[in-house]
């Protein structure tokens, strides 16, 4: 079709407001609070200035990355106290996060000084009682403790903290020799007075500003098609300083459905260049995943999805963006509606005409989708020239709850080896904490736009506007993925924002048709209570091809067999690619080795869809039907996790395993099977109710080293003095497999406290018995009151990670687990080894013994 051309002749008045004047000149970057109070500094290419991170992050490769704060000091002074931060001027500390800061005091010491400008309580500074820190430049976010108060320093800055510290970044700017730095001082001078308190109103909530920018929305329909519809064609030089932008839908509970917000898509081309320098779908642009709207479970209806952040917001107007895109000579802006339907889209943009420096960059936005592959890094930008990283939007969804955060982020500049920033976290990297403990969050630089812990869907922005990364000449920027952090099947949609010398880049990830893009696969049933999948590996059916049994299989129960994109499964949902097997009657099987470590019961955990057209499969051993089942029908179409299926008896060695059709639901339309991942778990028997105690209160070492009153006698019917001098007794929790002591309902809070889990094992005779442990976070095992087994430290459970001999008595035995929790999950997973179910597990014990 013929692209339309709006015409900016009777609209100009409404569309641009031009700025007149001469020009600004070629200028050198901006510090401290010259960097917040003017964005349109931004796009100034940053010449000689580097970007660097001090981090807590574990140098091992392990996930201990404050735990125990083994990398946080860089060293300690003579009166004992720790020094977490020394760098040499000229420069400027933009960002301070942490988990969790200790109580005691913090210096800040500046040019060689021997008296400290800051002193103060370390937790205070963010809490608005330490001057001149405050919100919104700081504050507490969802877990994380923050600031981005400026701390320049012309010499040298050395942070010194009283009490050791645990999770810690602190990102900063250094600056060429004989760079005009003024040292940080707690008391303003008048002209800084002035910005920060210009900065303070407009970060307190930046949709203010743009509210009453005045621009109108000018509506048009945009049609359904392949082709781009041009909004604008631009004259130059000039810069674009914010941008506007709302989509009109009569059902917008359906969006998140539909997949709207992510199939209409926004190109920018600057200079007549014929590649896109920004190129994006229209949500993710402005700061969001997994659509406009969300499912407010308090009020049970559909709400707009609302934040406010400098460079983008949401508001019930419109949705905003306000970095400063210079250019040139032209810039073209197009929308490609992928939707099916015509959309009515309104917009404006806000033009700044006039001469643009020198040594102003281009804006540069690429989206792309990328599901996470074992011992792969996620990549968020990867590109070549000059320029500097400015932020992203992360919108990431997992099968398995969301241990995918603990990924650090990695930086490298001009090909370093090692990165220049690296972190300590996912959620830490958002300037939040413990997988985002407190939920959705909005602060200028940083913020959650979407949890949704039914699908362990997070949309998130961090955004480097006062600590942006520059590079002469390249940048890579990835999550960490393949080490502590090894998760598969991840889906992660991600927006990469970057200035840049050149009106295009080379794209890493092709952007399909607008019409192909969707929201991954809602995950209908993920991990139940108390269950964990950290460093568990999953397989893929698709990865098994050279060795799956399919043939014979199709030869009992005739039918196809083939890998197809998802989206053949069902056009609304989107995933890898899956073996799917189609048969019209029963006996079409996949039959693949798998290898048992010992004599046991098993299960069998499968990510598969189930829908009309798939029937009921049966679990196969060595050839052997086992009885245990799996209903595949429903009438909707949507992915599953089947867990514990199972128990089933395997010897040890190598077996074979099979998943055989063998029937379907009476409603079902066909005997299709399309397996997508699985894994094999010890069968259990598994305890199925706990007598637990807690919290207590505990120290630096999550209370591994302190013995509380139940390691000296467990009393059922006992209290004891708890957390902030509460009273607490034992209560019964159910657990799955594991034990889960995550949650209000479980023990609250769950952050550097420390619980006990008891229970009895009654054995018929005495014997020779082992059993197998994990524990997050640090842990001790008591049985018939004797210590067998302890672990300090941060840790995550890894189902029978641990192999525990002991003896057992005749009757009754008692089961103490002492476990300390620093943050994020918490709990137990403990199991006797007990293939022939011989031993009872019990709350109580008989009254007849």
């Amino acid at each position: 079709m013929l692209h339309r051309v709006l015409t900016f002749c009777a609209t100009l008045a409404l569309l641009f407001n031009a700025a007149s004047g001469s020009a600004a000149q070629d200028q050198p970057p901006p510090v401290g609070f010259d960097v917040l109070d003017n964005l349109t500094l931004l796009p100034l290419l940053k010449d000689g200035v580097l970007c660097l991170q001090h981090s807590s992050y574990d140098r091992t490769g392990g996930n201990d990355d404050g735990f125990s704060g083994t990398y946080t000091a860089l060293r300690r002074t003579d009166s004992g106290e720790f020094v977490i931060f020394d760098a040499e001027g000229p420069g400027c500390i933009y960002r301070l996060w942490s988990a969790l800061p200790p109580e005691g005091g913090v210096k800040f010491y500046f040019d060689d000084e021997t008296e400290p400008r800051v002193s103060g309580n370390f937790r205070e500074m963010f809490q608005d009682k330490v001057p001149p820190f405050a919100a919104p430049l700081t504050g507490q976010s969802s877990g994380g403790w923050y600031s981005y108060h400026p701390i320049p320093f012309a010499k040298r800055c050395v942070i010194v903290s009283e009490q050791k510290t645990g999770f810690l970044a602190i990102a900063y700017h250094t600056y060429p020799p004989g760079t005009k730095v003024e040292t940080f001082t707690p008391e303003l001078t008048p002209r800084q007075q002035t910005q920060y308190d210009a900065i303070q109103q407009h970060f307190a909530d930046p949709s203010v500003r743009e509210l009453e920018s005045n621009l109108d929305l000018n509506w048009v329909e945009v049609p359904a098609d392949d082709d781009e519809f041009e909004l604008a064609s631009l004259r130059g030089p000039a810069t674009i300083d914010r941008l506007h932008m709302k989509l009109k839908a009569d059902w917008p509970e359906l969006w998140q459905q539909d997949h709207t917000f992510r199939k209409v898509v926004i190109r920018v081309y600057w200079d007549g260049d014929p590649k896109p320098a920004i190129e994006c779908p229209i949500g993710e642009l402005f700061g969001t995943g997994f659509g406009e709207t969300h499912w407010n479970h308090k009020t049970r209806k559909t709400e707009l999805t609302k934040y406010a952040a400098v460079p983008f917001g949401m508001t019930d107007e419109f949705a905003y963006f306000s970095l400063p895109m210079p250019f040139r000579k032209s810039a073209r802006i197009t929308v490609e509606n992928g939707t099916g339907t015509a959309q009515n889209l309104g917009w404006a943009v806000e033009l700044r005409k006039g001469r643009v420096p020198r040594n102003a960059a281009y804006l540069h936005v690429q989206w792309r989708n990328y599901y996470a592959e074992y011992g792969k890094h996620v990549p968020i930008l990867e590109t070549t020239g000059r320029g500097h990283f400015v932020g992203t939007v992360l919108s990431m969804q997992s099968p398995y709850w969301l241990r995918y955060l603990e990924g650090d982020e990695k930086i490298y500049v001009d090909g370093e080896d090692r990165p220049s920033i690296h972190g300590t976290g996912t959620e830490d990297y958002f300037n939040c904490g413990w997988y985002f403990a407190k939920g959705p969050v909005s602060k200028p630089f940083h913020g959650i736009t979407a949890m949704m812990d039914m699908q362990s869907r997070t949309s998130s922005y961090r955004m480097h506007v006062p600590d942006c990364v520059p590079f002469t000449k390249s940048i890579k920027v990835e999550i960490e993925h393949g080490e502590s952090n090894n998760i598969p099947f991840v889906n992660y949609a991600i927006v990469a924002y970057w200035y840049q010398d050149s009106t295009s880049h080379d794209i890493k990830w092709k952007l399909p048709p607008a019409r192909e893009l969707r929201f991954p696969i809602a995950i209908a049933a993920n991990p139940g209570l108390g269950t964990w999948y950290e460093n568990e590996k999953w397989t893929a059916f698709t990865d098994l091809l050279p060795t799956l049994e399919v043939t014979g299989g199709l030869q009992a129960g005739g039918g196809t067999v083939a890998v197809v994109k998802y989206n053949e499964l069902n056009e609304r949902w989107d995933g890898p690619d899956r073996l799917l097997v189609t048969s019209d009657k029963p006996g079409a099987f996949v039959s693949w080795q798998v290898g048992a470590p010992r004599d046991d019961l098993y299960t069998f955990d499968l990510v598969a869809p189930r829908g009309k057209q798939f029937g009921i499969a049966e679990v196969y051993v060595d050839g052997q039907p086992t009885g245990c089942t799996v209903d595949m029908y429903d009438p909707n179409f949507w992915q599953h996790m089947y867990q514990g299926i199972g128990p089933f008896f395997m010897e040890r060695g190598q077996r074979r395993l099979e998943l055989r059709v063998v029937g379907k639901n009476e409603q079902a339309e066909g005997y299709n099977l399309a397996p997508g991942s699985y894994i094999m778990r010890t069968g259990g028997p598994w305890p199925k109710e706990w007598n637990v105690v807690g919290p207590f209160p505990v120290g630096n070492d999550m209370g591994y080293s302190t013995a509380y009153p139940p390691e000296k006698g467990v009393d059922l019917n006992a209290t004891y003095t708890g957390l902030e001098g509460k009273q607490i007794g034992w209560k019964t929790l159910t657990a799955v497999t594991t034990l889960s002591l995550t949650g209000p309902t479980r023990i609250a809070p769950w952050e550097n406290v420390l619980a006990y889990c008891h229970l009895y094992i009654k054995s018929p005779d005495d014997r020779d018995a082992k059993a197998f442990l994990s524990v997050d976070d640090a842990g001790k095992l008591f049985v018939n009151g004797e210590l067998l087994w302890a672990v300090p430290g941060g840790h995550a459970i890894i189902i029978d990670q641990y192999e525990i001999p002991m003896k057992l008595k005749a009757g009754w035995n008692e089961v103490l687990i002492k476990v300390g929790q620093g943050g994020g999950n918490w709990g137990v997973a403990f199991r006797m080894y007990d293939p022939k179910g011989e031993l009872t597990y019990s709350t109580t014990k008989e009254e007849t013994e």
